[in-house]
This record gives structure tokens, sequence and C-alpha cells, in this order.
């Protein structure tokens, strides 16, 4: 059987941290630092409504991923949300992103969620764009971003 039977996807717990700094201090990603990664994973588990996953091969985690689901207001539509997609770099082109993006969609629509979205460092970048195109997604924006200086909080 190929590789992807020896796949499986399971909650991350605190025991995968070192193992998921490898995978966070390649280049594409911000978090390079043990304690970084540790308080990154903490704050997905300890955010409501946050889950996170990694994605094992033969024992070793080889991918990992962050989830949650984001309403409207009114709460009549929600969406998936993966706000964190890591395969490791020994595992690209192994179908690592490809199978916790179809976990991901699963998750969603258990959920009832009537879509999903990624929320993607490299919008639209050739690696994104020949994972995501072929699995039905599309690129539909880019978010604005501001900085507010220290200082501006509310009393």
């Amino acid at each position: 059987m190929g590789h992807r039977d020896e796949k499986r996807i399971r909650p991350a717990c605190s025991d995968d941290i070192e193992t998921l700094h490898g995978l966070f201090s390649g280049p594409a990603c911000r978090a390079s630092r043990l304690a970084a990664v540790r308080d990154l994973l903490e704050h997905i588990r300890s955010t409501p409504g946050n889950e996170s996953y990694v994605c094992e091969e033969e024992g070793r985690v080889c991918g990992a991923m962050a989830f949650r689901i984001q309403e409207d207001i009114g709460g009549r539509t929600r969406i998936g949300e993966v706000v964190l997609l890591v395969p490791g770099s020994l595992s690209r082109s192994r179908g690592t992103g490809r199978i916790l993006l179809v976990w991901a969609e699963e998750l969603a629509r258990e959920k009832g969620c009537r879509g999903i979205r990624l929320e993607s460092a490299i919008h639209g970048g050739e690696d994104a764009q020949r994972v995501l195109r072929p699995l039905g997604y599309t690129l539909t924006g880019r978010h604005f971003t501001k900085p507010l200086p220290p200082g501006n909080d509310r009393e």
C-alpha cells in the first residue's frame, strides 16, 4: 500500500512540542525557538474553539494543523478555518498537507460548516496553488493588516 495509508491524524499534545519545533523551524515558518512553539501550541489549545492536530507516519510526526470555526455576526454561517498548516519539509510532495486539508474538510462538515478556508502565509504561491487548486480551493483575496502601537489598550 502507498504511504497515504500509513499516515494517521491525532490531536496534538504537549509531548509533540520538540518535534513540532523541528517542523516550524524551516525557512517558511516564523516560530523558530522552542519556547515560541510551546507558546503557540498552548495558545491554540487554550483558545476556545481551536483544535490542533498532528499527522504521523510510521510513528513520527510529519505535519501539523490548527483548525477553528468562524461564524458570521448572528451565527447564520459557519466556516471552518485552517489557521495553521505545516507539512514537515521531509513530508512535502508526500501528501501530508493534502491529508491534513482533507481531514479539516471532514471536521468542518461534521461541525455543520458551509465552507472551509485556509489562512496561508504564501497566499497563492506556487506550492499552495499546486496543492489547493486540485482540491477545489480558490484564492479569494488577501487581508489588510495594521500593527497598532503600544498604549492603545482600553481601560
